[in-house]
């Protein structure tokens, strides 16, 4: 049997679009971002907040604890009435969302 006709090679055809973009807006998410401290924490959760909005606390469950509308500036959130545990604290605004876990430990 001859082997003249068989090939190992792969034959592709390769097709590139090129297409035209334009960046219409870009977000500053450090405007958008807000720090919470201790972590964890205990009796005091401090949460720097850089524009208004709403700041949600989750437990682990999916129920609100705590919920304010806010303004810009450094909030003292007293925890020492929420149990030990994992929580989100979601900060949204009108356009953005962002979202941290802290722990509480009494």
């Amino acid at each position: 049997a001859s082997n003249a006709d068989t090939s190992d090679e792969l034959c592709m055809d390769i097709v590139v679009d090129c297409f035209d973009t334009t960046i219409v807006a870009v977000t500053d998410l450090d405007k958008l971002a807000f720090d919470a401290y201790p972590n964890p924490a205990h009796q005091i959760l401090s949460v720097d907040i850089e524009q208004e909005g709403v700041l949600n606390i989750y437990n682990v469950n999916g129920a609100i604890v705590y919920q304010e509308n806010i303004l810009p500036g450094v909030y003292k959130i007293n925890i020492s009435q929420f149990e030990n545990g994992i929580y989100l604290i979601d900060y949204s605004t009108r356009d953005n969302q962002e979202q941290k876990v802290i722990s509480i430990q009494h």
